[in-house]
């Protein structure tokens, strides 16, 4: 009976997850970030191989690989990349209730687990098939079932769980490292308590290896190995310096809570990972002084909060909702832990009590206002706007989705340009008028949108790339290579910069295209080149 309640329970819930998150698969338009994949996965499918034939800056091959898989069998949708990604979401929320539920036993916990997960994922930020989504999904499922393991799986099961990692860094590197690292640093603590977490950590690395070591001979032996280091870890370093957001200092009025800007969560989001962290590493270091660090439900605890610290630097580097929400899960998890400490009724000394109820208070109330506020946002972004008419429904030959209602016009006639001035299988450029400033403006899924190919290997646009030297030779060889006849470079904020305070080496691109093309047409921030 209860197996079956279980079940019925699961149903429920994916279905509800399901409801919940299918509005939201075509109604967020994002042309940098959904075009950067999609492009790659078109190339791909045109016979080009990542990084050696087009360089795509810190993501590693694993989505670009399934997203080309749904293209051959969906005919180059957009749908099926965004329908895909719906699926990966209400994965990820079911994980969360599931980890909660192995590690509190408490029903209503983990249904709040997964109902906090569930509206910060893909209804809070769009379902576009970005690579961190299958990247979290993954890393979360690594760390479940080595849960599932100190619960009482075989020990067969730990090399599931680097396969699982393994898998992970495919699609996000950073993301399946931090994940893998958490659980075998798990595994090393555990091997001061237990002598069979040797043989663990020997299960653990060749579930990793059978995954990773592959994929890294076959990139070699496709002379793709150095334009990949290049991608994974050299470019990302410079990308960051110059694609970092300040972190807020936290807001303390209360007066704001109920503040129509919403300040007081907006800023304070940012530290709700960081008391759930702080509080657990103090619940642990108890532990470890107490000698119950080995105890199972412990050990449970311990990747989890590693993961959680080591994926907050995605949120600490740059610092906004979008960064935030995609690696809120492990805080919601292990707050359900808290929450489950504050209830579970043991004896403790009062001040102790005290605190823990206090803390648990305060969690829970920065909690439900961020989960009102993503809620609100969700209604805002998926019907509010449709209804209102301020973003309108796009059809594209890839597929239906909405635009914001002051681009779409300028997006067609754009597209109807390009498929008029050039043919199929005809290579064009798209990029900034400012090559010279780092900018994340490039409106990448245009490529993708009128089935045209990039001409250069350099065709994601995003700070700290396109103002490289060597890259602006790339793009200016590739367009004569390729003789590439027409360009679309989208207008951008110059911040009150100019174009003769720039660096000389900065102006390759600028300079090229200014003495051989010229603007023909404009199409709202779209300027059309044709060569003089």
């Amino acid at each position: 009976m209860k197996t079956f309640l279980r079940k019925k329970l699961f149903l429920i819930l994916c279905l509800a997850s399901l409801i919940y998150t299918l509005p939201a698969y075509n109604k967020y338009w994002a042309p940098l970030d959904e075009g950067i994949i999609a492009v790659a996965a078109q190339r791909l499918l045109a016979g080009e191989l990542p990084y050696r034939d087009f360089f795509i800056l810190m993501y590693p091959p694993g989505q670009i690989y399934v997203l080309a898989l749904l293209f051959k069998i969906f005919s180059f949708s957009l749908i099926a990349g965004r329908v895909y990604t719906v699926f990966v979401s209400v994965g990820i929320s079911m994980l969360a209730f599931y980890m909660a539920l192995l590690l509190t036993g408490r029903l209503g916990v983990s249904v709040f687990s997964w109902l906090v997960v569930l509206v910060s994922l893909v209804p809070r930020l769009g379902a576009i098939p970005a690579p961190i989504w299958p990247g979290v999904l993954l890393s979360l499922l690594a760390i479940y079932v080595y849960m599932r393991y100190l619960a009482g799986l075989s020990y067969s099961h730990v090399a599931v769980v680097g396969f699982v990692s393994g898998t992970a860094i495919l699609f996000r590197h950073d993301i399946g490292i931090f994940a893998a690292f958490s659980v075998f640093s798990s595994i090393f603590v555990g091997l001061f308590y237990n002598k069979r977490a040797a043989r663990d950590m020997v299960f653990f690395i060749t579930g990793v290896s059978i995954v990773i070591l592959p994929c890294v001979v076959y990139f070699v032996m496709k002379s793709a190995s150095g334009d990949m280091i290049d991608a994974l870890i050299y470019f990302p370093f410079i990308h960051l310096k110059t694609a970092g957001l300040p972190f807020p200092k936290p807001c303390l009025d209360l007066n704001m809570i109920f503040h129509g800007s919403l300040q007081f969560i907006n800023i304070n989001q940012y530290y709700i990972p960081i008391l759930v962290y702080v509080f657990i590493f103090a619940y642990l270091l108890k532990a470890f002084v107490r000698r119950r660090l080995s105890d199972s439900g412990n050990m449970m605890v311990l990747p989890i909060l590693l993961f959680g610290v080591l994926s907050f630097n995605q949120a600490r580097i740059r610092t906004d909702p979008a960064h935030l929400l995609t690696v809120m899960q492990p805080a919601v998890i292990l707050f359900g832990f808290i929450m489950h400490k504050a209830l579970c009724g043991k004896s403790r000394r009062p001040a102790e009590a005290a605190s823990v109820y206090i803390f648990s208070a305060v969690l829970l109330l920065l909690f439900a206002l961020l989960s009102i506020k993503n809620i609100d946002k969700y209604f805002k972004n998926n019907f509010r706007k449709v209804w209102k008419k301020d973003i309108v429904k796009a059809d594209f030959r890839a597929g239906s989705i909405y635009v914001p209602k002051e681009e779409i016009g300028d997006v067609m006639s754009t597209l109807d340009f390009i498929n008029t001035h050039t043919n199929p299988g005809e290579r064009i450029y798209i990029g900034n008028v400012a090559h010279w400033k780092d900018d994340f403006g490039g409106s990448t899924i245009l490529y993708f949108l009128a089935d045209r190919l990039p001409s250069t290997k350099y065709y994601e646009f995003v700070p700290g790339v396109m103002t490289n030297p060597d890259v602006q030779r790339e793009i200016k060889d590739s367009l004569v290579d390729k003789g590439v006849n027409l360009l679309v470079l989208q207008d951008i904020d110059l911040g009150g910069l100019r174009r003769e305070d720039a660096p000389e080496d900065k102006l390759i691109l600028d300079d090229f295209i200014q003495e051989n093309f010229e603007r023909v047409k404009k199409f709202g921030k779209y300027n059309i080149y044709t060569k003089k």
